[in-house]
């Protein structure tokens, strides 16, 4: 019997395979030089919340994590969750903002939720906070994107 990806049951192992996707398959990309892992999801809320363990490549002069490579964490995971729920085989982003609220440690697993708020047509709204290990009541980002859904539905 063929997985239902899109149900609450089988949106574990699709999301499962879009990471893999972005962490092994895209080499000599930005994608593989910030690896992101599923840390929890759900189907109902659609939502999903990725991890990221900085490597010492990703300080800034400060030694906190570099503002370009969360940039680069916070834009594939609202694509992943963009990818999922849309089921469009890429969803490029339009618009993103975001308010960076704190440093962000190395020292740390790097935690970004991202929801989706919505689409409307090609348009896909998504939200995202992300916290460091250990400071889940102290966001260090909250963001909200537009990401382009073309085509048709896989």
């Amino acid at each position: 019997m063929e997985t239902d990806y899109y149900s609450p049951e089988g949106m574990e192992t699709r999301v499962q395979e879009l990471l893999r996707f972005f962490r092994e398959d895209l080499c000599g990309t930005v994608a593989e030089r910030v690896p992101m892992h599923l840390h929890t999801l759900d189907y109902e809320k659609r939502s999903i919340t990725i991890y990221v363990d900085p490597t010492p490549w990703m300080a800034d002069r400060t030694g906190g994590m570099s503002n370009g490579a969360f940039c680069v964490a916070l834009d594939q995971a609202m694509g992943i969750v963009c990818l999922y729920f849309t089921r469009r085989p890429m969803t490029p982003t339009v618009t993103m903002q975001l308010s960076l609220l704190r440093p962000i440690p190395l020292d740390r697993r790097l935690y970004i939720e991202v929801r989706l708020l919505g689409t409307d047509g090609t348009k896909i709204d998504v939200a995202a906070t992300a916290w460091s290990q250990g400071g889940e009541d102290a966001p260090v980002c909250s963001a909200v994107g537009i990401y382009y859904a073309p085509g048709k539905k896989e």
